[in-house]
């Protein structure tokens, strides 16, 4: 075999071996691209779960409030009524607050965790 032949086909390999590099490379920045995207999702997700947590703490608060709220209204009528028309108000703000917040085809709700 000649020399010419050979450096032709170290030359043909090496080429072969910058394609294969070049394919790696490119499927390297897909890869971190989708990484890149799956952080972020992740990330949102944390934020939802977080949020949740705030939400289901403050429904546990206003239970036990309004729990505190009745035993010391307990004996008096007044009380009892003045309570029942505050619930009621906080009842029907957070019913329009979870209607306005929900989409109606199960789409986004903009950011808000109902």
């Amino acid at each position: 075999m000649t020399l010419t032949k050979e450096l032709s086909q170290i030359q043909d390999q090496l080429d072969d071996i910058r394609w294969m590099i070049s394919r790696l490379l490119r499927i390297s920045k897909l890869i971190l691209a989708k990484e890149i995207l799956e952080m972020s999702a992740l990330s949102d997700l944390q934020a939802a779960v977080a949020r949740n947590g705030d939400v289901e703490s403050s429904a546990v608060l206003l239970i036990e409030g309004i729990a505190q709220q009745l035993k010391d209204a307990s004996g008096n009528p007044a009380a009892l009524a003045a309570l029942a028309t505050q619930l009621t108000a906080q009842a029907d703000a957070l019913a329009a607050s979870i209607t306005a917040n929900t989409p109606a085809s199960g789409g986004s709700t903009g950011g808000v965790t109902v």
